[in-house]
């Protein structure tokens, strides 16, 4: 299992690393005979594959490192030390004249070398890189690309660098050897037994590259390198960095800290096999015990509060009242059908992360009913999961896209069907549904009477902002923005037959998937896989020579990787054209009378993604929104407060009037807009005050009751277990409000209709303005009704 964390902010700022940097220098000056970055026999094994022990060897910035010592003893006796420190070269002879007198050393400036061209077959740099080139400033890389430039004419058949990698340092290293020059590079990864520091051996051989791929020697794949273009290389190589600095740090307990890491599986490449959530206990008292344990989610809980919020993990660590609780997620994709060979799997990673002086090793296994959950893998592409998974006793279908793993894109309850109900929506391959079993004149179907997600439940309950006489409009037209496999959109259709309802949606993939059969479109694509799969095996069959096996393999990767990246930039410029087209469509959609937003933003990341909340876009959806009545719902993510305050700002930017409602997860909050705008007046101070318009602002207990009238009249019923109607009183009106700091607005002024203008001059007069002149309208409504 590889590791690699998810949340790495410390590990991303430029701080972290230029302090670090800083005190491996002040090691360096400490130690004699610092050795920067390990011993020759942390790189034997590479070297001697690489090099000849008679080829002329250049070590330029020697310093007082043992390193050519160790390799002349070796065999490589042809090595030639040079360093621009007189007193090093003096030091450093004088240590060897007796036992290696082949061994030479000689004061030079590596910038401006004397040596002939074409003098030496090999360069070896072992942290001169990084010493010369601490920082990315114009002239420091200058000078860098003067040494690179002179590594080349004194020499005539490789570089090899041993580097930490920074990001300025690859940056150029690729740009220069790769890019502008087209040589063949090879990067290996080094462990270090008992260092901090993760060093890479760059090999850059001064010979064409036929396709400018990069061979990545990786310790998750030793025995095959993996070949990757420029930019894949440099994610590659942060990747690693990230996972070695920040597995460094996490043994420490921490008060109140959360990580989130994944585990990898070495054959999948586009879904980690588990996530580990590890939080640590927020009382001090709880951490000097040193105590730790691992909870096994079971399948199809772990977006349950408990496992998927951060305050649920540590509601759970408080309720094992460890100093540290793993919260292990099973991921979608992989089959996990034995409780023991999971806790198996799990144990080796699970040394890696348990707090230091653990008091309680091994670390005990906890679970839910002492079970795993079933799942079925129904069938799956290096794009989508389709998988069936039984939730306390029901059987759920559901759609995960790898691109975002822990969040379920489309969720469906299944049920039997009567085989000569032409009414119902029945799935088709029949032979594939794992969980339940066959029945006699019965087909496995869609639940209609059934909506998951919170947020779309909460959608539902948005309906009631609109009066009877504007919902019960002949043709009520609804635009789904990030319909997926349209489960909103499809529980709308049936329940109320009068919406006219349009999904939009980014990925052609699940565009597909809609318009066609979700089974049949995937596993077409799996079992086309599966034949080029075979064809390749056969052909791979016919070769005698191992030789010829390892070019073929090497062959056929770059070859893949040619035709991945081909298919990934044919897939970009097809979604690119898609959005452009959805964009267009969205300007012809006018008239809208309830527009939602239901995208997701990615893995850690706030939802919607930013461009759709730019005032520019908001301002292009108000204009599809019926004036005064048409309402946008949005789906929010957010993280914490300050993200969530940043959405309702860009939103009251666009519109006047917001109603949100908190879902039960944590996280989610669904925000409503209504396509409204007060009046505006400048005041003599050039303040623009909002005058707030009573009959704009219809009695909230009214509208559902309204609502739940109409709900009456419905021809088809919907699972009472949903409690959409218990959500229509959690709307709450949040703009314009005064009470509370959060959402308050200083600008807006209530007026009255036939008492004359009222402008309350404090917040605290905001309600009681409004509360009066809502009571006197209502009193001379019940006058009315009375005559």
């Amino acid at each position: 299992m590889n590791i690699l964390p998810q949340n790495t902010k410390e590990f991303l700022n430029k701080k972290y690393w230029d302090k670090f940097f800083g005190k491996l220098k002040e090691q360096g000056g400490k130690d004699e005979f610092f050795e920067w970055y390990g011993n020759y026999k942390d790189f034997d094994y590479i070297l001697q594959k690489i090099l000849k022990p008679n080829e002329k060897m250049l070590n330029i910035g020697c310093g007082k490192s043992l390193f050519s010592e160790d390799m002349y003893d070796e065999g490589f006796t042809n090595i030639l030390n040079i360093d621009y420190s007189e007193q090093v070269i003096e030091d450093m002879k004088n240590r060897s004249q007796k036992l290696r007198p082949k061994l030479q050393y000689e004061v030079m400036d590596i910038f401006n070398m004397s040596y002939k061209d074409d003098q030496f077959e090999n360069i070896l740099d072992k942290g001169c890189l990084d010493a010369v080139y601490p920082d990315d400033k114009p002239e420091t890389k200058e000078q860098v690309l003067k040494l690179f430039n002179e590594i080349i004419r004194v020499s005539t058949k490789r570089y090899v660098a041993v580097s930490l990698l920074q990001d300025h340092i690859i940056e150029t290293i690729l740009s220069f050897f790769v890019q502008l020059k087209g040589y063949q590079v090879s990067i290996y990864e080094v462990l270090i037994k008992g260092s901090k520091l993760y060093p890479f051996l760059i090999d850059i051989q001064f010979k064409e590259s036929e396709n400018n791929k990069i061979a990545l020697h990786l310790k998750k794949n030793e025995n095959q390198p993996i070949y990757v273009d420029v930019e894949e290389c440099k994610k590659e190589i942060k990747n690693i960095q990230l996972q070695n600095h920040f597995m460094g740090s996490i043994k420490k307990l921490r008060t109140g800290q959360r990580y989130t890491i994944d585990l990898w599986d070495a054959e999948n490449k586009t879904t980690p096999k588990y996530t580990l959530n590890i939080v640590d206990s927020q009382s001090k008292s709880s951490l000097e015990s040193k105590t730790c344990g691992c909870f096994i989610v079971p399948q199809g809980k772990e977006n349950g509060y408990l496992f998927s919020t951060e305050k649920g993990n540590f509601d759970l660590l408080e309720q094992t009242r460890m100093s540290r609780l793993i919260v292990a997620i099973l991921n979608p994709g992989f089959i996990f059908d034995d409780l023991k060979k999971v806790q198996k799997e799990l144990s080796p990673a699970l040394q890696d992360v348990i707090p230091k002086g653990c008091s309680n090793t091994p670390v005990p296994f906890m679970t839910d009913a002492d079970e795993l959950g079933e799942k079925g893998i129904i069938v799956q592409d290096d794009n989508l999961v389709v998988e069936e998974i039984i939730i306390d006793e029901e059987v759920f279908r559901r759609l995960i896209l790898k691109s975002n793993y822990n969040q379920v894109q489309s969720q469906f309850k299944l049920t039997y069907v009567a085989s000569n109900n032409p009414q119902k929506q029945y799935l088709k391959e029949q032979e594939h549904y794992q969980l339940m079993s066959k029945k006699k004149n019965m087909f496995i179907g869609i639940d209609e009477s059934y909506l998951d997600f919170d947020a779309h439940r909460a959608m539902v309950a948005g309906l009631s902002l609109f009066s009877s006489q504007d919902f019960n409009v002949n043709e009520f037209k609804v635009l789904i923005l990030g319909g997926g496999l349209c489960g909103l959109g499809k529980f709308l259709a049936t329940h109320f037959a009068h919406l006219n309802i349009t999904n939009v949606e980014i990925s052609q993939s699940i565009i597909d998937v809609v318009q066609a059969d979700a089974i049949s479109y995937i596993e077409k694509k799996v079992k086309n896989q599966e034949k080029n799969k075979k064809k390749k095996i056969a052909q791979k069959k016919k070769k005698n020579s191992t030789d010829e096996q390892s070019q073929e393999q090497q062959e056929n990767q770059q070859s893949n990787d040619e035709n991945k990246q081909k298919e990934q930039e044919e897939q970009q410029q097809g979604e690119e054209e898609i959005q452009e087209e959805q964009q267009n469509q969205i300007g012809n959609e006018f008239g809208q009378d309830y527009i939602i937003i239901d995208i997701n933003g990615g893995i850690g990341k706030v939802s919607p993604p930013e461009q759709f909340l730019t005032t520019e876009f908001l301002q292009k959806l108000q204009k599809q929104l019926k004036p005064n009545t048409g309402v946008l719902s949005i789906n929010v993510l957010a993280f914490n407060d300050i993200q969530k305050q940043e959405v309702i700002a860009k939103l009251s930017s666009v519109f006047d009037i917001i109603y949100s409602l908190d879902t039960e997860s944590d996280l989610n909050e669904v925000f409503y807009c209504v396509n409204h705008n007060f009046k505006r007046q400048v005041q003599s101070n050039q303040e623009e005050i909002i005058l707030v318009e009573p009959q704009y602002i219809p009695d909230r207990k009214q509208q559902e009751k309204n609502f739940k009238n109409h709900l009456k009249t419905r021809s088809k019923y919907w699972d009472q277990t949903l409690n959409i109607e218990e959500q229509l009183g959690q709307v709450k009106m949040i703009i314009p409000k005064i009470h509370g700091n959060t959402y308050e607005r200083n600008n807006y002024h209530v007026i009255g209709q036939n008492e004359g203008e009222t402008f309350n001059k404090t917040k605290q007069q905001y309600m009681k303005d409004l509360s009066c002149i809502n009571k006197s309208q209502q009193k001379k409504k019940q006058k009315r009704s009375k005559k």
